[in-house]
C-alpha cells in the first residue's frame, strides 16, 4: 500500500503544494482519531496518501460512495469503513454498531479518519449541524 500512496503523492505533487504539519504525532503506535474538514473531493486522497507514509488509516465513507462497483475495491484495499447514508433513507439508521466498532478499533490502536460534517463545505466555515458521530465516539472512549 505504501507504494501506491507514494505514487498518489507523486501525482498530487504535479498539481498541489502539500505541507504536512505535525507529522511527529504520527510516529507512535497508539490509536489516532483524525478529524478532517472536507474542503474538496480530493481531500481524502491527500490525507490518506500523506498519513499512509507513517501508518495505515481507515477512513469512514458513506455507503452511497462505498458501493460504487470499481471504487468499492479501492475502498476495501484502503480499509474504508462504510457507514449508512442517513440522508438517503426515510428512516434514520442506527449508528450504534458503527460507533461500537470504531471504539473497539481505537482501543486496538488503529487510526480512523472521520470527516465530522460528512460533506464538502461550500461557504467560509464548516457546518457540522446535527451530526453527532464524533461526540458519541469520544463520549465512549476512556480518557
Amino acid at each position: 500500500m505504501k507504494v501506491i500512496y507514494f505514487f498518489i503523492r507523486w501525482l498530487h505533487a504535479l498539481r498541489y503544494k502539500i505541507t504536512l504539519i505535525g507529522e511527529e504525532h504520527l510516529h507512535h503506535e497508539g490509536p489516532i482519531l483524525l478529524l478532517a474538514n472536507h474542503v474538496a473531493l480530493i481531500d481524502p486522497r491527500i490525507v490518506l496518501s500523506q498519513i499512509g507514509k507513517y501508518r495505515s488509516l481507515s477512513p469512514l465513507a458513506s455507503e452511497k460512495y462505498y458501493n460504487i462497483p470499481w471504487i468499492k475495491q479501492v475502498m476495501q484495499a484502503v480499509g474504508t469503513i462504510p457507514i449508512a447514508d442517513a440522508s438517503a433513507q426515510s428512516i434514520v439508521p442506527d449508528f450504534s454498531l458503527v460507533y461500537k466498532n470504531i471504539i473497539q478499533w481505537l482501543n486496538e490502536g488503529k487510526a480512523i479518519l472521520i470527516y465530522p460534517s460528512g460533506q464538502i463545505y461550500r461557504q467560509g466555515y464548516e457546518s457540522i449541524k446535527g451530526k453527532q458521530s464524533v461526540y458519541q465516539i469520544l463520549k465512549e472512549l476512556p480518557e
